[in-house]
């Protein structure tokens, strides 16, 4: 079983996939893909050193008849888990992962592209909620992270308007360093 977009369809299923879930959103092509690839390997490394246990988060999809789906709408974040530290075992974690080939001044915040405006709100929930939230960007092959507090001021921004609410500057973003656990270098963003 694969996952399509319905702009990979042809024409006449293209149509009746449409017609049979007219609220279908067609998920744009991820270019952040090799950056996601780098962060899900660090999951096995995190839950092997008692860290973290960490999932990517599916994107909805919709049944297309046969053995076919399609996407049909966005996830609040990409990757989730739970801690499993003793300090903050159990604590759910939500992580946003951003990419950029060059490196920007600021992310912005957009229902098309950078940071989602429902991406934004999930994230300043899991954070009021108490739970780990992380936007991780890597601008131009730098790596940054947003952590709770930032998110929060970010997403108090955001809904205040003004000038320069509209995206999220990189000096708000920790410099993200490498660390060793298990032996494996990894991100340490959490």
């Amino acid at each position: 079983m694969g996952t399509l977009r319905s702009r990979d369809l042809p024409p006449d299923l293209r149509l009746l996939v449409h017609k049979q879930h007219p609220t279908l959103v067609d998920a744009p092509g991820n270019r952040g893909l090799p950056f996601e690839r780098r962060i899900k390997a660090d999951f096995s490394v995190l839950e092997t050193a008692g860290i973290a246990r960490l999932r990517m988060l599916p994107v909805p999809t919709a049944p297309t008849g046969g053995m076919n789906r399609v996407l049909c709408g966005t996830a609040d974040f990409d990757a989730f888990g739970w801690a499993m530290g003793p300090m903050d075992g159990g604590v759910f974690v939500g992580v946003e992962l951003k990419s950029t080939n060059k490196k920007k001044r600021s992310l912005p915040i957009a229902e098309k592209s950078g940071l989602r405006i429902h991406q934004l709100d999930a994230l300043a929930s899991l954070a009021h909620a108490g739970g780990i939230a992380r936007l991780l960007w890597s601008n131009g092959g730098q790596v940054g992270v947003l952590r709770n507090r930032g998110i929060l001021e970010a997403h108090e921004r955001y809904y205040d308007g003004g000038r320069g609410t509209k995206s999220i500057p990189w000096s708000c973003f920790e410099a993200v360093k490498e660390v060793t656990f298990e032996g494996a270098a990894i991100l340490g963003w959490l």
